[in-house]
């Protein structure tokens, strides 16, 4: 399915923020879900395909992008959770980003601080959004 223009920029966005977070020498071994991408992410518990991906000993990233219709959709509650369940196996450092945009910013944190609190959760979420602004729950 053809993503629109917003979500790709979202993804971008994901893709930026996880190589100013991470070591340089791993920024290669990112799976990320674009156009151009070479190395696309698989499919995670739950049967869902996040839109950058990246584990190793240390560390898990799940990105996802989000559009303002598609953030709090059953679907998109479904992969939330499905990647809070991946990152509950995973026993080193575990971050969760989604982006969108700033008219949904404040609509995502409160649903992910909710998410987070009813599923018991250690994995920290990055909430990113088009303008710049990042809030770490």
């Amino acid at each position: 399915m053809a993503e629109s223009i917003a979500h790709i920029i979202y993804v971008r966005k994901i893709a930026e923020y996880t190589s100013a977070i991470i070591p340089v020498e791993l920024i290669p071994y990112l799976l990320i879900d674009l156009p151009e991408s070479c190395r696309k992410p698989d499919r995670t518990i739950g049967n869902f395909i996040p839109d950058l991906y990246y584990k190793d000993l240390n560390f898990l990233i799940i990105g996802e992008a989000k559009t303002e219709n598609d953030i709090d959709r059953n679907h998109s509650r479904n992969q939330y959770k499905s990647y809070i369940e991946e990152a509950s196996l995973f026993h080193g450092e575990k971050h969760i980003l989604i982006c969108t945009s700033l008219y949904s910013y404040a609509r995502i944190k409160n649903l992910i601080r909710k998410l987070k609190s009813e599923l018991n959760t250690t994995a920290k979420f990055h909430l990113l959004n088009d303008i710049g602004d990042i809030s770490i729950i």
